[in-house]
């Protein structure tokens, strides 16, 4: 099928979703409005040759790291095969849950006492607490309006709220106050649950002594094989929230892939915030930034079956490239930049130039080489095998 599937969809339908997806962001899963709007995402975001509805979750698949020189330890029938060369697993540390994650590009527009207020909640949270010191009214707004919670502590999206009780203001100098939406006692066990979720896919994945490049990569393979594009999905969820449910569950719809790819990206120390092309061609994905450089990572478009290599050509790309791809690049939103007036700030840059991975573009995925700085890729088109460098 045609690269660009989704132009054929009908004018009146683009509109609808256009209209829609406004609303989503606005209330973000806080109505049962936004929930009946998922037939029209399901077709905005898709891709042609991505996972059928009936598929089945295949079991995890872990990334492996190889270097080359030493005998191989992993068993494993992933890793490309050098001649006469055997490989081996890096041992290293294992990353536990933070509740405290952090992004420097949205520290580009929210301030030390934004972060500050944030961990105080999240800490008064996990402490089963009702207050939590916050910085300003507009602050705890922000934080409590459902978007914040959904990228920054996903558990939190539908299960925490505003406190809405008549006998006492919801901020007061300096204090807000919070309500949970379930007993506390259920919320504790949803919230150690997704925490140690979140742990055994990074124990999986990714190793301390990685570099942001190869977490990226590790994470991407990793979301690829074991994630399923949500085609059937039920418009009620259980109020459960987007990030939340697509982590809990390993499925879930373009803006929910990309939001989750972002959350375990900043779990181990990576720059990430989720994404989307605002023009007739809604589709959202995840922008990361490392040592400065920002690249566009596209899970959903990503995701692979169980026995087919992962294409790299919407990994690690450029701004160009998505242009390629058929998206106004200067319609770009991102939901953690809404302000509490649910308006974007003005002249906000996400610049991806960095074409380093141009060859992986139209290639498949068969290893990487940690010590030696290498991703070895095969041609799509050609079967030629060849090695990437790379210094991030």
């Amino acid at each position: 099928m045609h690269r660009y599937w989704w132009y054929s969809e009908e004018y009146t339908d683009i509109l609808r979703y256009l209209f829609v997806r406004k609303v989503f962001f606005m209330k973000f899963y806080k109505a049962v409005s936004i929930f009946l709007t998922a037939a029209v995402l399901l077709t905005g975001c898709a891709k042609s040759d991505s996972v059928e509805p009936e598929s089945v979750k295949t079991q995890p698949r872990e990334f492996v790291a190889h270097i080359k020189g030493e005998e191989d330890l992993t068993g494993s029938e992933s890793g490309y095969e050098v001649a006469e060369e055997t490989v081996t697993e890096i041992a290293s540390e294992y990353y536990s849950f933070e509740p405290h994650v952090y992004s420097g590009k949205l520290s580009e527009i929210r301030d030390e006492n934004y972060w500050s207020s944030l961990y105080n909640l999240i800490d008064a949270i996990r402490s089963g607490e009702d207050t939590f010191e916050c910085c300003d009214e507009e602050t705890y707004h922000l934080l409590l309006d459902g978007i914040t919670m959904n990228h920054l502590y996903p558990i939190a999206c539908m299960f925490i709220t505003e406190y809405s009780g008549d006998d006492k203001p919801a901020y007061e100098n300096g204090i807000g106050r919070i309500e949970y939406a379930i007993s506390k006692e259920e919320f504790e066990d949803r919230r150690i649950k997704f925490e140690e979720d979140i742990e055994e896919i990074l124990r999986q994945t990714v190793r301390t002594d990685y570099s942001d490049f190869e977490k990226c990569m590790a994470l991407y393979e990793y979301m690829c094989y074991n994630f399923t594009y949500e085609y059937d999905e039920d418009p009620m969820r259980d109020n459960e929230g987007s990030t939340y449910h697509t982590i809990k569950e390993r499925t879930g719809i373009c803006c929910e892939l990309g939001s989750a790819y972002a959350y375990l990206l900043l779990q181990c120390g990576v720059d990430a915030l989720e994404i989307q092309s605002n023009d007739d061609i809604y589709h959202a994905w995840t922008y990361v930034t490392i040592n400065g450089e920002g690249y566009h990572c596209d899970p959903t478009w990503g995701l692979t079956e169980k026995d087919d290599p992962i294409r790299l050509w919407y990994f690690m790309e450029t701004e160009q490239a998505r242009t390629n791809e058929g998206f106004d690049m200067t319609t770009l939103d991102v939901p953690l930049y809404l302000d509490v007036d649910l308006h974007f700030p003005e002249n906000i840059s996400f610049p991806a130039d960095d074409d380093k991975f141009l060859l992986a573009w139209s290639s498949t995925y068969d290893s990487i080489d940690i010590e030696n700085n290498t991703l070895f890729c095969t041609d799509f088109f050609t079967d030629e095998k060849y090695e990437i460098k790379y210094d991030i």
